[in-house]
């Protein structure tokens, strides 16, 4: 299957840069903390989000956006079929907004 080609070959190459651009605190939306943008090697991403439930740890999730039509909930936008990558950038935008709580508190 090509995916799988896609992931074993990237899981042989040198990871790309992560960079967290911006993390935006949001208010009033549930459990969604923030919304981030983060640099993958030649690649940003945008709507990156951070969610945080009550007396949980905070988790990013990848751009989603709103399913539309007569369907409910959200649809991935941006998939990434490499484990260790798919870690690093939602790791990258927990800690960023954990800083973030540190710097604010």
């Amino acid at each position: 299957m090509i995916n799988d080609s896609i992931a074993k070959n990237a899981d042989k190459a040198q990871s790309p840069t992560i960079e967290v651009l911006e993390l935006r605190s949001v208010e009033g939306m549930g459990s969604l903390r923030a919304f981030g943008k983060v640099q993958v090697g030649d690649f940003i991403l945008h709507a990156c989000r951070v969610v945080q439930q009550d007396g949980q740890r905070p988790y990013a999730q990848l751009p989603m956006s709103p399913a539309s039509g007569n369907r409910k909930g959200y649809f991935p936008v941006v998939t990434c079929h490499v484990p260790h990558l798919d870690q690093k950038i939602k790791r990258a935008l927990v800690d960023a907004w954990e800083a973030r709580r540190e710097v604010t508190l």
